[in-house]
Order: C-alpha cells, then structure tokens, then sequence
C-alpha cells in the first residue's frame, strides 16, 4: 500500500514539473489551518528545493487521487493513535 503511494505521488510531481519534496511541501501548504510547513534543508540545494514547492499547485483533483490511495487518517504512526505522549528511555 505504501508503494501505491509513492507511485503515485512520484506520477504527480512527474504531471506538475517538480520533485517530490515539492510536491509533499505544497500539499501541506493546501491544507486549512496549515500556515507554514516546517522544513530542514541541510544545503542551499535542499532550500532551493524546498521553496519551489511555493509555485506548486495542488488542485481539488490532486487532493482526491490522493485520497483515493491514502485516505485521511488511515496512516498513522503508533504514537499518534495513543491517548497520552510516547515514552522514551534516553
């Protein structure tokens, strides 16, 4: 299920002309009450990267195929489905 994903996020970002970090970045700045997505480029590439998520459109359409593979909240990590905050031995 996984791979579906990717397959198609790859198809995507192969439709719109930009990679899929780009792709990843303009998705969240689409979601409602997304202000700022949280980046970390380690080099200016990476951050040149990153910014072109800014010219990414992500469409109505976008957003179904999207959810039609992947939909939403039904790929969650063990934490997230707990009641209270993980806990770690450092």
């Amino acid at each position: 299920r996984v791979f579906d994903v990717v397959e198609l996020l790859v198809e995507l970002a192969e439709e719109k002309g930009c990679s899929v970090s780009q792709l990843a970045l303009a998705w969240c700045l689409s979601q409602p009450g997304v202000t700022a997505p949280i980046i970390g480029p380690r080099t200016p590439e990476q951050l040149a990267d990153n910014l072109g998520a800014c010219d990414v459109t992500i469409t109505n359409e976008d957003t179904c195929r999207i959810d039609a593979v992947m939909p939403p909240g039904q790929m969650l990590v063990h934490y997230m489905r707990a009641t209270t905050a993980p806990r770690a031995r450092w």
